[in-house]
């Protein structure tokens, strides 16, 4: 599986990512699986994907730096 899934990930991760006053992710998989999860973490990746350019409104392969929450 691509990305970070809090449901998959071994106690010692989840209590890393619960405890962390800041999250720095890298790679869209991991925006897709922890985006809205309610932390202050930023995401790092290039928008490779159509979708994602349309959505972003961004050229193709554009590098982003997002805040999520």
């Amino acid at each position: 599986m691509a990305g970070t899934c809090p449901a998959r990930i071994n106690e010692q991760t989840k209590a890393a990512l619960q405890q962390s006053d800041l999250v720095i992710s890298k790679g869209f998989a991991n925006y897709e699986t922890l985006s809205g999860r309610g932390k202050n973490t930023y995401f790092l990746f290039l928008c490779k994907c159509a979708l994602y350019v349309e959505i972003f409104d961004v050229p193709l392969y554009t590098g982003m730096v997002l805040r999520g929450a």
